[in-house]
């Protein structure tokens, strides 16, 4: 039940400009009253935090796409969400624990920015397509003095 409920909230977030009081049912439904989130650099968000940001990223018609989602225990799920609006394109992966069907803590585990991943995957396609060298080995043997 929690993870169709997790699903039906974040498709919510499908890039169409919306008011928060919209899908406020379904935040009450899903985020425990002392629900705490921390970031992967310690940061804590509480439910109010989690108001605001949800808010914010309805006004900037933010766009969130599931990029997997399973339980991986008895009382957790792991979910990685695809963010996307005009200042990000990011990938994050989170662990979700429940108490009974309601969100009590979150872990963002890893966080990246789907740019500079697809930069670095061109990069290694180019070098693997290609065979160019990592760094430039075309200069002569040096004669020792």
């Amino acid at each position: 039940m929690c993870e169709q409920l997790m699903k039906q909230f974040i498709y919510q977030f499908d890039g169409t400009l919306k008011d928060f009081s919209e899908i406020e049912y379904l935040f009450d439904l899903l985020f425990d009253k002392n629900f705490v989130m921390t970031s992967k650099h310690g940061i804590r968000s509480n439910i109010s935090d989690m108001k605001r940001m949800f808010t914010s990223d309805l006004e900037k018609t933010t766009t969130y796409m599931i990029q997997s989602c399973r339980r991986i225990c008895i009382g957790a799920i792991e979910v990685e969400i695809r963010i996307t609006n005009d200042e990000i394109d990011k990938i994050e992966h989170i662990v979700c624990s429940f108490e009974g069907e309601k969100i009590v803590r979150a872990q963002i585990t890893n966080e990246f920015d789907t740019r500079t991943y697809f930069y670095d995957m061109d990069m290694f396609n180019l070098v693997e397509r290609f065979k160019l060298p990592l760094f430039d080995t075309s200069w002569d043997e040096v004669d020792e003095v």
